[in-house]
């Protein structure tokens, strides 16, 4: 009985000390169950949004974990920067809503806007985008049309334009990551999202793709719509702009 009693204290003494070891090796906001930290939102080079947890480590070339570095973008010098107007003829914006299986397909008023790019390249550049919400255009159904342009939704009346303004833009691989608040019905959500852009001499051309909850800006259909449309909108955008 004796012995019995022995096993069991020295188990318990030494599952203690390895939950010992293992408390103090995790660092700030890092659970002791799991070993990881808060979970936070990041964006994969193919755009999509994933899960990743504040207070990780990665590990290098080395095999020894290092602290993850973030490049902040250059500040943009607003007396030298270059500033390329977007030419509504040339640009697109477009949002497509899934209700099932189907797709809609709606054309996003006329687009305007400003691109500042500092003297050489892109990056720490912004860009302003405009469009006329009470231009919103379906051609495929013209009542489907007036109920996104009513107060149900868009409310265009009221909110006639929506914005993008971005607060960044770094590089990323071979594309450049935007950040930015886009508003809409008078509501603005921060977004960041993948983008192709290119500078020539032309002028600039800004091309993406990118999904948003709609729901985040409030805008709920009415009945079971509501439970049939997704709620993820898929955005696409086409812009030049000239000097």
């Amino acid at each position: 009985m004796k012995n019995i009693f022995g096993i069991i204290l020295t188990l318990l003494v030494v599952g203690g000390i390895i939950f010992y070891i293992k408390y103090q090796s995790l660092g700030p906001g890092e659970d002791v169950q799991s070993g990881m930290g808060t979970p936070v939102a990041v964006e994969t080079n193919d755009g999509k949004t994933e899960t990743s947890t504040a207070g990780s480590k990665a590990a290098g070339a080395d095999g020894k974990t290092k602290a993850a570095a973030t490049k902040a973008a250059p500040a943009l010098d607003l007396s030298k920067a270059k500033s390329f107007e977007i030419d509504g003829f040339d640009a697109e914006v477009t949002f497509t809503i899934y209700a099932g299986i189907q797709e809609k397909m709606i054309e996003w008023g006329d687009v305007s806007g400003t691109i500042l790019l500092p003297e050489t390249g892109i990056e720490g550049g912004q860009i302003t985008v405009t469009n006329l919400t009470e231009m919103l255009v379906y051609a495929e159904d013209a009542r489907f049309e007036k109920v996104l342009k009513s107060d149900k939704l868009f409310n265009v009346n009221e909110f006639p334009e929506a914005f993008f303004r971005s607060n960044s833009i770094t590089k990323d691989g071979e594309r450049y990551k935007v950040a930015g608040d886009m508003e809409i019905v008078g509501k603005a959500i921060p977004i960041n999202f993948l983008a192709d852009i290119k500078r020539g001499d032309e002028g600039v051309s800004f091309e993406t793709e990118f999904k948003v909850d709609r729901k985040a800006w409030g805008l709920n259909y009415s009945g079971i719509g509501n439970y049939v449309i997704k709620d993820d909108v898929l955005i696409n955008v086409s812009l030049a702009a000239e000097e």
